[in-house]
């Protein structure tokens, strides 16, 4: 993951004088075309989580129409399993 990133950067950091000097004013329009994609992808595709605690965050992410095809069932099934037998709060007072 560190390689891929270090990868991009140094493409970017090659790339990005050659296409300032070629495109001017027209290099900064492509990157607000990037993050206008990203906010876009960001706006339909995430769940909101605000006030959503971890515990609930697996159903957060099932109910997604999206992503809740990647969720597992039986991740749901052992979170209401904790829910019911109080594990969670076992663990959290052990620690």
């Amino acid at each position: 993951m560190v390689a891929v990133n270090m990868l991009f950067t140094f493409i970017i950091a090659q790339v990005f004088p050659w296409l300032l000097c070629n495109t001017k004013f027209g290099l900064f329009n492509v990157f607000a075309g990037f993050t206008l994609v990203m906010a876009t992808f960001i706006w339909y595709c995430l769940p909101e989580t605000k006030c959503v605690p971890i515990e609930e965050m697996w159903s957060v992410w099932k109910e997604n129409k999206v992503w809740g095809k990647y969720i597992p069932d039986d991740v749901i099934e052992m979170e209401k399993t904790e829910k019911i037998t109080g594990i969670n709060d076992f663990i959290i007072l052990r620690f």
